[in-house]
């Protein structure tokens, strides 16, 4: 069994980057061209994407190690 790595940002912290990556470019201007639009909601779904995955992953962490420990406490 592996060692527990504890992140040394917060989950917050971890998904608040991977947003705000997209921040320059965020909002849109009425000069941007259908194209650029498209292209930067594409790309923003993308990281929202890669976010959501951010955290789906953390929460199975967290599940896995719930069970775990009810296991544990339940052989005791």
């Amino acid at each position: 069994m592996g060692a527990v790595v504890t992140p040394t940002k917060t989950l917050y912290e971890r998904v608040d980057e991977l947003i705000q990556r997209q921040g320059e470019s965020w909002p849109l201007r009425h000069s941007t061209t259908t194209h650029d639009a498209i292209a930067g909601l594409i790309s923003r779904s993308h990281v929202l994407e890669e976010a959501i995955r951010e955290m789906a992953l953390e929460i199975q962490k967290l599940a896995a190690e719930h069970e775990k420990l009810e296991a544990h406490t339940l052989g005791d």
